[in-house]
C-alpha cells in the first residue's frame, strides 16, 4: 500500500492500483454524516457515489408506511454499486445507524473508471453477491429470529465495521429492526443483564463478542462475517478486526 492509499479506510478504494486511484483522488470530495440521516431514497435519481471510511449504513425495504433494514454497509463497500453497473435508481432507502465519514465522487468519472479496471470490477461484482447473501440472511432472521436474535446480530454487524463502541440510538435500532421501541429497549436490557454488552442512552458497547454471536445464533453466520471482513488466501475469512 502506499502513502496516498493510507488516507483512505474504505477498502474499495484501498483495493484500486495507484494509479488509478490517482485518477480517482481529484474528484474525491470529504463526506460527513449523523446517526438517523438519510443519504438517498429508492427510486431517487443519483448522480454521485457514496464510499464510506467509518460507520455503518442500513438498507432499507418499504412497503407503505412501514420498513425494515434488510442489509449493510461501511468501510469494506459502496453505495450505489447496481447505479454504477446497470445505471439504474437506487432499490432501498439507504439510512445512517451510526454516525460516519468518508468520500463522495460523481458517477460518471467512477463508472469511467470502472470500465476499464479490473480491480474496481472485482470489488464491484464482490459487493454485489455479498450484499445478494445478507439480504438474504436477513429475510430469514427477520422471519424466524426472536427479537433479541435479531438485535444480537445487528449490534455484530455494527461492531464489524466500527468496533467496541459507537453511537446508536435505541429509535434507529427500532427502526432496523422494524420493531417498537419498547421492545427494543427490553432487548437490550437482557443482553446487558447477561453481560454481553453495556447500552447506554446513545451508545452501545459490547463487552463479549462470543456471548452476542451466541446469542444471535445460526443468525449470524458467514454472509454476515464475509459482508465486513476481508478474505485471506484460501476463501478464509479473517479473524475479528478490519483492516
Amino acid at each position: 500500500m502506499s502513502m496516498m492509499h493510507d488516507g483512505f479506510q474504505n477498502r474499495v478504494l484501498r483495493s484500486l492500483p495507484e494509479r488509478e486511484l490517482n485518477v480517482l483522488s481529484p474528484n474525491l470530495i470529504s463526506w460527513k454524516w449523523s446517526d438517523g440521516d438519510v443519504i438517498f431514497r429508492a427510486g431517487q435519481t443519483t448522480d454521485v457515489v457514496f464510499l464510506p471510511d467509518n460507520g455503518i449504513l442500513a438498507l432499507f425495504a418499504r412497503a407503505g408506511v412501514k420498513s425494515l433494514a434488510v442489509g449493510a454497509v461501511g468501510k469494506e463497500g459502496m453505495l450505489d454499486a447496481a447505479a454504477v453497473v446497470l445505471d439504474t435508481r437506487p432499490r432501498f432507502d439507504v439510512v445512517a445507524l451510526t454516525p460516519g465519514s468518508g468520500h463522495q465522487i460523481e458517477m460518471e468519472p467512477f463508472r469511467e473508471l470502472a470500465e476499464s479496471s479490473q480491480a474496481l470490477q472485482k470489488s464491484l461484482l464482490a459487493i454485489a453477491a455479498t450484499m445478494q447473501d445478507v439480504i438474504a440472511s436477513t429475510a430469514v432472521a427477520n422471519g424466524h429470529g426472536s427479537i433479541e436474535q435479531r438485535l444480537a446480530r445487528w449490534i455484530l454487524m455494527c461492531q464489524d465495521r466500527v468496533g467496541d463502541v459507537f453511537r446508536i440510538s435505541h429509535r434507529v435500532l427500532a427502526e432496523a429492526l422494524g420493531s417498537r421501541r419498547p421492545g427494543v429497549t427490553v432487548a437490550l436490557h437482557a443482553l446487558e443483564g447477561d453481560g454481553l454488552i453495556r447500552s447506554r442512552r446513545l451508545e452501545i458497547e459490547v463487552r463479549d463478542r462470543r456471548g452476542l454471536e451466541m446469542a444471535a445464533g445460526a443468525f449470524y453466520d458467514g454472509a454476515e462475517a464475509a459482508s465486513a471482513h476481508p478474505r485471506q488466501a484460501g476463501g478464509q475469512v479473517s479473524s475479528h478486526g478490519l483492516s
